[in-house]
């Protein structure tokens, strides 16, 4: 028997036998085993359930979920507000409650959002065993989804407990679990505010509320600030299953990234021009103390592109990839290089053709070249070199 329960059972008996019977000794309390509120399925195949706290987005999005409804007099006021900034949000429904106002939860489910499964009547789901647990969330899911034509997939344990016999339960109804990484509760939700603001970041869950004792008229106005706040920031709202789904961060994983860079310091010579290192096409070149030894990766949209394995000219040279069957070589600078299939000046030079002039030639030019065809004095060929030296003619 757990020592802290027994005094505390001891303590409830003393003071009821000291009041006069003012209070009843509880009876004794069964010794509890270290497993004895665990669940193992048996039989094959995968028995598994989710639990979501919060992801990783790689867009600025956030899901506001809302507890405890539906109710006649808040629920109007939280669906406003959305409408009000365009935003989506995920509503996990009482079954009691959305059976006294079924027309509140079709028109939520109308507007876009989200339809939760709560249990029936709010129970702690750790205080009840399988049964009383499956039954609570099977009765939910039928409601909701008679009223409104889709099955919820996402549960919530009320007051966000939930066990080993509970998760079995919703895994058994693949459901997924639902809890939250930021509160904002009725009874400071200035304060509230402020601190989600000041630590949401894209793939944050916020619980709020349209029912039970929560919700009240300073709750609804800060939680309009709340969704305002968050827009003007670039935040989108979208319902918990799109959060799941939607891309995470990591299209480029940094310890990788490291890895590729390290990779990346040497780049394989030109095979026509020994001793000259390859351009890529998309590269500069770069100097300085923060270039990298041998050629480094000059843009970091080809870098991501390599790390997140696509085909990038800059990196496939780099980090063991085949080359590209064609690549783009950048020309130099100096000279434009002639078109494929026809050979350049130098091999002109070199095969015995008559190179093509590099600028054109003047008339003067042309008879200046007769006239050293021509046998002449030397007194005349140093005068035609003084008249035309200016133009190259030798």
């Amino acid at each position: 028997m757990d020592r802290r329960r027994f005094l505390a059972g001891v303590g409830l008996f003393t003071a009821g036998g000291a009041v006069g019977g003012g209070l009843v000794a509880e009876p004794g309390f069964a010794a509890e085993g270290p497993t004895a509120r665990t669940s193992a399925p048996s039989g094959p195949g995968a028995y598994a359930a989710t639990v979501t706290f919060r992801t990783s987005p790689s867009a600025r999005l956030a899901a506001l979920t809302v507890d405890d409804g539906p109710t006649r007099e808040w629920t109007p006021r939280v669906l406003a507000i959305l409408q009000r900034h365009r935003a989506k949000a995920t509503f996990f429904r009482v079954g009691q409650r959305a059976q006294a106002a079924p027309d509140l939860v079709r028109q939520t489910a109308d507007a876009g959002h989200e339809q939760g499964n709560h249990t029936w009547a709010h129970d702690d789901l750790t205080q009840h065993g399988a049964a009383f647990a499956r039954g609570s969330l099977e009765r939910t899911h039928e409601l909701l989804a008679e009223l409104t034509g889709r099955t919820p997939t996402l549960c919530r344990p009320p007051y966000g407990r939930i066990d080993s016999v509970g998760l079995a339960v919703c895994a058994g109804l693949r459901y997924g679990v639902t809890l939250w990484s930021e509160h904002v509760t009725g009874g400071k939700p200035h304060g509230d505010v402020d601190t989600v603001l000041r630590r949401v970041s894209p793939g944050s869950v916020v619980l709020t509320h349209d029912g039970g004792r929560e919700p009240d008229v300073s709750l609804m106005t800060q939680l309009d600030r709340l969704v305002a706040s968050m827009t003007d920031r670039g935040y989108r709202f979208v319902t918990v299953s799109e959060l799941m789904s939607a891309p995470v961060q990591g299209g480029v994983n940094h310890s990788r990234l490291h890895s590729q860079f390290r990779q990346a310091t040497v780049i394989p010579s030109c095979a026509s021009s020994p001793g000259r290192r390859r351009p890529v096409a998309g590269a500069r070149r770069r100097s300085g103390p923060f270039s990298l030894a041998a050629g480094s990766f000059s843009q970091s949209r080809s870098l991501s592109a390599a790390v997140a394995g696509r085909p990038a000219a800059t990196a496939s040279h780099r980090v063991g990839r085949e080359p590209p069957a064609h690549p783009v070589v950048r020309p130099s600078r100096h000279r434009p290089r002639p078109p494929p299939g026809q050979p350049g000046y130098l091999a002109r030079r070199r095969r015995g053709q008559k190179a093509a002039p590099r600028r054109p030639v003047s008339s003067a030019c042309r008879a200046a070249a007769a006239r050293r065809a021509d046998p002449a004095p030397p007194s005349a060929r140093s005068a035609a070199r003084a008249v035309h030296g200016g133009c190259g003619c030798r």
